[in-house]
């Protein structure tokens, strides 16, 4: 995880110095000469990686019986989203889109003696973002919005050799929350442009019920609240 907190830095850094540039004396506000450019709807498409990362304890009866452990996963995933831009005077730009990334980000959840494999195979974004041109076609900016991300079963098996079945299980879960994030978009030619964004999620805190023995089922709980940081590479066509 360290390589993805020093990508967020790095990509808030960039998003700083690209505002400052701006502001600066030798680059004076002024009006909105490129609206054509930048209002109007578009649609995008692109493909990214991220990883997720989870604390979480079995407890019964709300009382818990193991320590605390950090879950998480990590890959790959596809995107296609749709969203409106208006470009104000002074070159400052707000829009608002939705969003949807599917693929696998593959990791487990473990707890005392069990181990099972767990993904997240899918997350819907809904937001805004602000922005300011630094030339008439490279924007800086940052978004944040509501987010939606699904995680499949967990099928838990015995932490030896061979992995024997423990006949345990939690079941899928969606989580909601919110996402921050930064990035920069260019045009290279008429309508099309090329987007790069790292975003980062926080979601709602789920109990997950731990099913398959009777003795279990309604007492037995796995609470948990993932956390998500993803980068996203995209190709954007203005409608």
């Amino acid at each position: 995880m360290r390589l993805f907190k020093q990508q967020a830095l790095l990509s808030f850094l960039i998003f700083a110095a690209c505002s400052a540039q701006a502001l600066t004396p030798t680059s004076p506000l002024q009006p909105c000469h490129n609206a054509a450019k930048w209002t109007g709807f578009y649609a995008g498409a692109g493909a990214g990686m991220g990883a997720w990362t989870a604390d979480s304890k079995v407890t019964i009866n709300g009382v818990a019986v193991t320590a605390t452990q950090t879950q998480g996963g990590k890959g790959g995933f596809v995107m296609a989203g749709l969203g409106y831009d208006y470009l104000f005077q002074y070159d400052l730009l707000a829009g608002a889109f939705i969003d949807g990334n599917y693929g696998r980000l593959s990791g487990s959840s473990a707890f005392s003696g069990a181990v099972g494999d767990q993904s997240e195979t899918g997350s819907l974004g809904l937001g805004g973002r602000i922005g300011k041109l630094i030339s008439p076609t490279v924007l800086p900016y940052l978004t944040a919005g509501f987010s939606r991300a699904y995680f499949d079963h967990v099928n838990f098996n015995f932490a030896l050799a061979g992995n024997p079945s423990l006949g345990l299980y939690t079941s899928a879960f969606t989580a909601n929350g919110y996402f921050l994030g930064a990035g920069i978009e260019a045009i290279v030619y008429k309508n099309w442009s090329l987007k790069g964004e790292y975003r980062y999620a926080s979601y709602d805190r789920e109990n997950l019920g731990i099913q398959g023995s009777p003795i279990l089922v309604g007492t037995a709980k796995m609470p948990t609240q993932p956390t998500t940081q993803t980068f996203i590479a995209s190709i954007n066509y203005k409608i």
